[in-house]
């Protein structure tokens, strides 16, 4: 990945509502997957985080009250982890 992008996508970690830090489990398997350096282990990371933030998305529909910016970081991470996915090789 561009160093270019790579920094374009550090500085999108800062939407994250996470208080000074990390409060819950798809936030650590997301920042693993974005900051990644080692190209071998990207995808398995990519997808990791994936699972984790599906995981929490099914909690979230069950659960009453408003989480609102928690939904707000689970839409901008699986774009964000979309787009790093594009950059994987394929196969």
């Amino acid at each position: 990945m561009p160093h270019r992008d790579r920094r374009l996508i550090a500085k999108d970690l800062s939407f994250a509502p996470t208080m000074g830090h990390i409060k819950r489990g798809w936030e650590k398997l997301y920042r693993a997957a974005v900051l990644n350096v080692d190209p071998g282990k990207r995808l398995k990371r990519i997808e990791e985080a994936e699972v984790a933030i599906r995981e929490r998305l099914g909690r979230l529909s069950l659960s009453q009250g408003s989480n609102g910016k928690e939904q707000d970081a689970i839409t901008q991470a699986l774009h964000i982890l979309s787009l790093l996915r594009q950059g994987c090789p394929t196969g």
